[in-house]
C-alpha cells in the first residue's frame, strides 16, 4: 500500500498534465474535422462542447468522447494522488471533489449528446463538481499552509466566475437560445454568438488551465510547510 501511495503521489501531477493535453488536443482535432448538420464549420462561439461528441453529426465524435473518458479518469487519479499528500482535511476535501469531477467528466464521454437526458445529467454533474472543486481549492489555498502559491487561488476563482456567468448571463441576454435548441426538430437560426455555448467553453477552458496549473505547481511535501491548519 505504501508503494502504491508513493506511485500515486509521484505520478499525479504528470497525469493531470497529460489529461489536460489529451482533452485539449482532441477538442481541436475534432473541431477542425467537424461539419454541422447545415454544412457549417465548428465555432466555439456558437457550437456547444457537447456537439463535438455528438455521434450522429461529428465525424470524430468517438475520438473526442474517448479523450473525455481517458482524460477524466486521469484527472481523478491525479486528484487522488494530490489528496494522499494533502496535510489537512481542507486539502483532502478539495482533492475528493476533484476526483468526483474527473469521474463525472469521464461519464460525459460515456453518454454523448445523442442521448440527451443522460448526457445532460453527466455534463451538469461534471460542470458543478469542477466548480465546487475549484472553489474548495481556492478556500484551502487561501487559508495558507497548502504549499501552493496564492496566485493559484485567483485562477480557481476564475473557474467559479466563469461558471456563474454561464448559469446567469444566457438567460438574461439570450433567453430564447437554451441548450434544447440544438435538439429541436425546427430550431431557430443559430446566432453568430450563442452566449450559452461561448460561456460553456469559457468554463471548460478555465477549468483545464486551472487543472494544468494545479498539476504543474503541485508542491513536494518535503518543501511544503510541515503542518497545515485543520
Amino acid at each position: 500500500m505504501d508503494r502504491l501511495r508513493a506511485v500515486l503521489i509521484g505520478s499525479g501531477p504528470r497525469l493531470g498534465l497529460v489529461a489536460v493535453t489529451l482533452v485539449a488536443l482532441a477538442a481541436v482535432v475534432t473541431a477542425l474535422a467537424y461539419v454541422g448538420a447545415d454544412g457549417e464549420p465548428y465555432s466555439p462561439l456558437n457550437h456547444t462542447v457537447s456537439e463535438l461528441g455528438e455521434v450522429a453529426v461529428s465525424e470524430l465524435a468517438a475520438t473526442f468522447n474517448a479523450a473525455l473518458i481517458i482524460g477524466g479518469l486521469l484527472i481523478a487519479v491525479s486528484m487522488l494522488g494530490l489528496g494522499l499528500q494533502a496535510g489537512s482535511r481542507a486539502g483532502r476535501l478539495s482533492a475528493s471533489l476533484g476526483v468526483a469531477a474527473g469521474i463525472a467528466l469521464a461519464s460525459v464521454g460515456l453518454f454523448p449528446a445523442d442521448d440527451f437526458d443522460s448526457h445532460k445529467a453527466a455534463a451538469s454533474a461534471a460542470f458543478i463538481l469542477v466548480t465546487l472543486a475549484a472553489a474548495s481549492f481556492s478556500w484551502w489555498i487561501g487559508r495558507g499552509g497548502s504549499g501552493y502559491s496564492p496566485s493559484l487561488a485567483v485562477l480557481s476563482v476564475l473557474v467559479v466566475a466563469a461558471m456563474v456567468a454561464f448559469l446567469v448571463l444566457p438567460g438574461i441576454v439570450q433567453p430564447e437560445y437554451t441548450f434544447a435548441v440544438e435538439f429541436d426538430p425546427d430550431p431557430p437560426p443559430r446566432p453568430d454568438i450563442w452566449l450559452a455555448a461561448a460561456l460553456e467553453w469559457a468554463v471548460l477552458v478555465t477549468a483545464l488551465v486551472w487543472i494544468a496549473m494545479l498539476s504543474y505547481l503541485t508542491p513536494k511535501r518535503s518543501k511544503a510547510p510541515k503542518a497545515e491548519r485543520q
